[in-house]
């Protein structure tokens, strides 16, 4: 029995001797939960809320104004009326012009041209564009003093080229410039004009040369050829 005892004894004291041993020994700074006790697993990680957008800022505006309707095409002005055109039907007129005259003269069979120089006036009727008669009395003087007038029919060729034909009967002085004789011939001119062109009718700066042959009742004959600068309404 007393054996026992001391069994038991030795045993306790053995068993207590290993729990109080640095093996066994907590670290101070473990909680009291003993050394048997589970550890406890740590608590799971809660999952992340979703970060919440921000709301858009939306501005509260109102509607815009519906676009303005574009300008009406304003109405182009109407295009000039083009100028009427001169009528070609124009009616018969009086024809008028007035030139100075220059030239030279031949009288009789003598070979020499002398200067000559004078004055014309044209009176008649334009008849129509294309057609004129017209009387021509003159002044024409050199050695002889002639004083004449005639009659020509011209035509007109573009409001701007006329050739003309007709007769004169003239007086052509003998002795100085006081004994007349009679006498008379044909006549031929072209002229030129420039101008303007009425409707009423034409009015021209005129240029004609013009050719006269003279016969006279005393066997004298006179060639005289020249030009002219001067004014036309026909």
């Amino acid at each position: 029995m007393a054996c026992l005892r001391l069994f038991l004894g030795l045993t306790m004291s053995a068993t207590l001797a290993l729990m109080s041993g640095p093996a066994f020994a907590q670290d101070p700074d473990d909680d009291d939960t003993g050394w048997f006790d589970e550890d406890e697993e740590p608590p799971a990680p809660e999952p992340d809320a979703p970060e919440e957008e921000p709301a858009p800022n939306v501005v509260a505006t109102e509607p815009a104004p519906p676009p303005e309707p574009p300008p009406a095409p304003r109405a182009l002005p109407a295009a000039p009326k083009p100028a009427a055109a001169v009528s070609r039907e124009r009616t018969g007129r009086f024809r008028w012009g007035l030139s100075p005259a220059f030239g030279g003269v031949q009288y009789d069979d003598d070979p020499d041209f002398l200067f000559l120089m004078g004055l014309e006036a044209r009176f008649g009727g334009q008849l129509s564009d294309d057609l004129a008669v017209y009387a021509v009395p003159s002044v024409l003087g050199s050695e002889k003093l002639r004083v004449g007038t005639g009659l020509v029919i011209e035509g007109c060729f573009g409001d701007v080229f006329t050739v003309g034909g007709g007769a004169d009967v003239a007086l052509s002085s003998t002795d100085g410039w006081t004994d007349f004789v009679p006498g008379g011939g044909p006549t031929v001119r072209l002229g030129l004009h420039i101008g303007k062109d009425k409707p009423t009718r034409r009015k021209a700066f005129s240029m004609y040369g013009f050719s006269k042959l003279d016969f006279f009742t005393n066997d004298d004959r006179d060639v005289i050829v020249g030009g002219m600068l001067g004014y036309d309404g026909m």
